[in-house]
């Protein structure tokens, strides 16, 4: 990527320019800054580091807001120093790999800190699981990101704002800083006069987009796919573009994201170098029903059964792989390519208007391709259940339900069936903002667990088990859903009457 230079005469070295309570126990900075001081300075002695000064918080944000410029005059300088043109890329900020709250000389990100940076990029480095191993299993993306500006803060604001949902709180003010300096960095390059389309803005669009994803601003999202759909057919198409196979996973996870929040169709094709080298390898899991065509009887559901079983296979080995890999010397760059795999038949699935079929038909095939999706999202990928990127998934699933289910007709279908049923229900039921269909789902869990003969927690794990099952995410939410389903929670009667009638059932084609 190429570098970028500050304006004006560069000094000989570059000292801190955190608080003063941070640089007061910072010995080894305090000995270095003196022995480069010695070492440019004419004739000098021992030099006395400068106190930094740390103003109200009033104060200290305009500071911010005008970026971070070392000014530094040493008291051995026999000359006047003139006044230094403020740097316009390479601000002084937190450096990640370090990981403290003290800013490394030597190594400085070049960007412009905000208050809460440095707590954002502790959380990237030791707490967030969001896609760690899907999109960059050779851990190169930091890397790759790390000399550009616009990259970093787009990055820096997706996963303030991923920390944001993990903890319950509303959208901060630091994720939308740094959100605001990725676009205005974006736009200052796409309006220059060489006007090249490096990585680093390429990088900073997808991330934009999983950005405005993750908040379910379809307008903002959409101004960035289109902007990178354009910048990708500038640079050839996504398959011939030569860059680092870590920024083609993040253009098609923002492709996925576009598609998956609001049900757009994808805007690339599969990368067939992805592709060809993913672990296909399925299993058998569900044979059975593959072969029960006359369960479901339709005019559309025997490509789309054999397409979303296809997908439920190919998820099944990768948690399965997931489980392992802490054992096993397995390798990632086939596991993530398997997970690009299935989200795209998945986002090709969803993304298709959902068919009426006949009320005597138990057709899953529809419900099984939201909830493989949401499965996905919220046990592979582990992106937050709150997150409002799923509110779509959620609406479809519940909307493709089928209806007027009863205790006769689910007693007439395969076990098999009934448990892929339950599954489903426990999946939709992990969405507890919506209170309708939360309630719907606990009264259908109920009825299907007396069907199957499910009278405790542990023959209810067993049967989710039995389709798809994944750590944390299952654990934390399935025992939660077990305990209201058997009476932890007092379902409102107009709830049951939807039940009865139907009407909250009807299939229908959502329109986002």
């Amino acid at each position: 990527m190429p570098q970028h230079h500050s304006a004006g005469v560069q000094l000989p070295f570059i000292t801190s320019t955190g608080f003063a309570h941070r640089g007061g126990v910072n010995l080894v900075s305090r000995h270095t800054i003196r022995s480069i001081a010695g070492k440019y300075g004419k004739l000098s002695t021992i030099v006395p580091q400068q106190k930094a000064t740390e103003g109200t918080a009033r104060a200290e944000y305009q500071v911010v807001k005008k970026k971070y410029t070392s000014k530094i005059k040493l008291n051995t300088w026999k000359h006047k120093s003139g006044r230094k043109k403020k740097a316009k890329e390479h601000e002084i900020s937190e450096n990640r790999s370090l990981l403290i709250l003290e800013l490394d000389p030597a190594n400085p990100l070049p960007i412009l800190s905000f208050p809460g940076t440095a707590a954002i990029l502790k959380f990237w480095h030791s707490e967030m699981i969001t896609n760690n191993f899907a999109l960059n299993p050779d851990g190169d993306w930091y890397e790759s990101i790390r000399e550009d500006s616009a990259a970093l803060h787009a990055m820096i604001s997706v996963v303030g704002s991923i920390q944001t949902l993990h903890r319950g709180n509303k959208e901060g003010i630091n994720e939308l800083r740094h959100q605001a300096e990725a676009v205005r960095l974006i736009n200052r390059q796409l309006t220059s006069k060489d006007g090249y389309l490096s990585d680093g803005v390429i990088a900073a669009a997808a991330v934009l987009v999983n950005q405005e994803a993750l908040g379910d601003s379809f307008f903002r999202a959409r101004v960035h796919m289109e902007g990178l759909a354009g910048m990708i057919e500038i640079r050839g198409g996504l398959e011939n573009m030569k860059c680092r196979v870590v920024l083609k996973r993040i253009i098609t996870y923002a492709d996925f994201c576009f598609s998956s929040a609001w049900g757009q169709p994808l805007q690339f094709p599969t990368i067939r170098s992805l592709v060809s080298t993913c672990d296909t390898e399925g299993s058998d899991r569900f044979s059975d029903l593959r072969l029960k065509s006359a369960w479901s009887r339709g005019p559309r559901t025997s490509d789309l059964y054999g397409d979303i079983f296809d997908a439920l296979e190919l998820l099944h080995s990768i948690t399965c792989r997931i489980v392992e890999a802490p054992t096993r010397n397995y390798d990632k760059t086939k596991l993530s390519n398997s997970i690009y795999l299935v989200e795209h038949q998945l986002c090709r699935m969803n993304s298709a208007s959902i068919s009426a079929v006949e009320p005597r038909c138990l057709d899953l095939a529809a419900p099984l391709a939201a909830a493989a999706h949401l499965f996905l999202h919220l046990g592979v990928r582990n992106i937050p259940a709150n997150a409002r990127r799923h509110r779509f998934l959620f609406h479809r699933l519940y909307m493709s339900l089928p209806q007027n289910l009863t205790l006769g007709s689910l007693g007439e279908a395969p076990r098999a069936g009934v448990v892929l049923l339950l599954w489903v229900y426990a999946i939709g039921a992990v969405n507890e903002a919506d209170h309708i269909a939360y309630g719907i789902y606990l009264i259908q869990i109920k009825q299907s667990c007396l069907v199957l003969g499910v009278r405790c927690y542990a023959e209810f794990k067993d049967c989710i088990k039995d389709v798809l099952w994944m750590d944390p995410f299952c654990e934390e939410h399935m025992m939660r859903i077990w305990h209201n389903a058997e009476g932890g929670v007092i379902i409102p009667a107009e709830i049951g009457g939807a039940i009865r009638k139907g009407s909250e059932f009807a299939c229908s084609e959502v329109d986002y």
